[in-house]
């Protein structure tokens, strides 16, 4: 496999890193957390040689979002945070919770 290395990341560890974490989780993970598992494999193979200020999240599915002409499903954001990553974390957890008790009604 050849990984071609987006601008500000640190070489092709990165994508690697992200690449092997996701070949690691379980299929049935909800896409929700593997994002966030790749996400937090790419900082921990090395990251943006930038440094680290924020982290987002978006999910977009085809008339799948709560508004009406949506397809938003879930977007999450955090700015000018010392630990952008965590704090995301955080929030996916929150809404995971949130979508599994919408599921369980």
């Amino acid at each position: 496999m050849r990984l071609r290395c987006p601008a500000g990341l640190r070489e092709a560890v990165v994508p690697l890193g992200v690449v092997t974490a996701l070949a690691m989780l379980p299929d049935r993970m909800p896409p929700l957390l593997r994002l966030m598992a790749a996400l937090e494999a790419g900082q921990a193979a090395g990251g943006d040689r930038r440094g680290m200020h924020s982290a987002a999240m978006l999910i977009v599915k085809e008339d799948g979002g709560v508004w009406l002409n949506n397809d938003v499903v879930l977007r999450l954001q955090v700015d000018d945070s010392e630990e952008p990553i965590a704090e995301l974390r955080r929030l996916v957890e929150i809404a995971a919770r949130q979508r599994e008790r919408i599921r369980g009604r």
